[in-house]
């Protein structure tokens, strides 16, 4: 409340939420206070402002959830689907062990690039996996046509494998003794007869 003096007796000043409102105190001929005078102002620039302000509010949130709900959008369709079917790539070349397959990469991201290095990868990967087959097809071709006998055994002396072109003297099958105990074999369970001495001193070796 703010007083203005005019001539003896003041005036009021007052607001509220909805105006301004001045009152003034008349006196009758005797100047005693005989009624009380007032005003009231409607304060419409003010509550145009208000109005003009709250709609900036709302606009501005709007706003806001709008552009909030595109950057989504768009970070789902171009990163979050790309990462979701490069995973579900790499995880069906994994599951089907077949290394000839490669991820199809499109665009120049980060992303791009990442499916580029998977492929390398997996070139890298068929090419070694080619070239231990071809030496594996070649350690076992000289194995067969080796003029001996090549075995080996588990830690319990049964026969894994055996090859060696000296097989077919032995009128025996390549792996045909598999699953054989040793001792079978040998007929004999003397652990210093030299063939089972020997194959017992390497598993020692090995332990």
């Amino acid at each position: 409340v703010t007083g203005v003096q005019t001539c003896a007796l003041p005036i009021s000043l007052e607001t509220d939420g909805h105006g301004l409102v001045a009152s003034r105190i008349l006196t009758d001929l005797e100047g005693n206070p005989a009624f009380i005078l007032k005003v009231k102002i409607p304060r419409t620039v003010y509550m145009q402002g208000q109005v003009n302000l709250l709609q900036f509010m709302i606009l501005l949130l709007a706003a806001s959830a709008t552009l909030t709900a595109i950057t989504l959008a768009v970070m789902e369709r171009v990163v979050l689907n790309r990462v979701a079917k490069l995973t579900a790539d790499v995880s069906r070349i994994g599951d089907s062990a077949d290394l000839s397959t490669r991820i199809h990469v499109a665009g120049d991201d980060e992303l791009t690039l990442l499916g580029a290095s998977i492929n390398r990868m997996l070139a890298d990967l068929e090419e070694s996996q080619r070239e231990r087959a071809e030496q594996s097809a070649r350690f076992r071709l000289m194995l067969e046509r080796m003029p001996a006998i090549l075995w080996t055994t588990d830690a319990n002396l049964n026969f894994i494998s055996n090859v060696g072109a000296a097989l077919e003297g032995l009128n025996l099958q390549p792996n045909s003794l598999a699953g054989m105990s040793l001792y079978d074999y040998m007929e004999s369970h003397d652990t210093t007869y030299p063939p089972i001495a020997a194959h017992l001193s390497r598993s020692e070796e090995h332990t």
